[in-house]
């Protein structure tokens, strides 16, 4: 069985949670992350990079042409390509199909189908070097699932009771871009984004819920 844990794109995930936590509830969140990496593509565990068919089967090389309104996502400063208003929609379904061998036994991950949807609104203002961009999608998500019969857990009062079986991560960003065209070839943006997460981990012995929110910000050149 691999586990990859991508640190620097979960330390979000259990910011301000729950109050302190004891030993079983520490053992838990991070069993769970390691659930939740097994939840997504090896590289990046749940990290979702796919907001628009055409960068998608460029392999995401997108960044440098971001001519419609999935730039917000890509590049901002693309967005001054664009004339007038225009929408962009996308929904992904992903189903995942994980088996796990170990000392206690043979377990495969619930492969019911996720969708993963994403909306992007672009406006160019008439007669101005300004172009506006709102963008509502999810960087992170999915979830695990082995069953609350799998094979590396337990019934409680056995220490194993405390390993969750469930992850699952639901997490939102709103993201608004204003670029600027200062020349005919060069274009700079900025933007502001609240992403809002919440994350469940369940056990034969807990279940663990948080939420966690924060603002961030992109600056980008095209």
């Amino acid at each position: 069985m691999k586990i990859h844990i991508v640190m620097r794109d979960r330390s979000i995930y259990f910011q301000r949670v729950c109050p302190p936590m004891n030993l079983a509830h520490k053992f838990a969140v991070l069993t769970g992350g390691l659930l939740l990496s097994t939840g997504g593509t090896h590289a990046a565990a749940t990290r979702i990079s796919y907001m628009d068919a055409f960068a998608t089967a460029r392999g995401n090389a997108f960044t440098a042409t971001a001519d419609n309104p999935s730039a917000v996502f890509y590049n901002g400063a693309g967005l001054t390509q664009l004339a007038g208003s225009q929408i962009h929609g996308s929904i992904y379904t992903m189903s995942l199909g994980y088996e796990a061998d170990t000392t206690f036994g043979s377990d495969a991950i619930d492969g019911a189908s996720q969708a993963v949807p994403s909306l992007f609104l672009s406006h160019r203002l008439k007669d101005s070097p300004l172009a506006l961009g709102f963008g509502v999608y999810c960087p992170f998500a999915l979830g695990a699932n082995w069953g609350k019969d799998a094979a590396f857990t337990a019934a409680f009062p056995s220490p194993f009771a405390a390993v969750p079986y469930e992850a699952k991560l639901e997490y939102i960003k709103y993201h608004a871009v204003v670029a600027w065209q200062l020349t005919k070839t060069l274009s700079v943006a900025g933007g502001l984004s609240f992403d809002k997460s919440h994350t469940n981990l369940k056990a034969n012995a807990l279940d663990f819920e948080g939420d966690d929110q924060m603002v961030g910000y992109t600056v980008s050149l095209h």
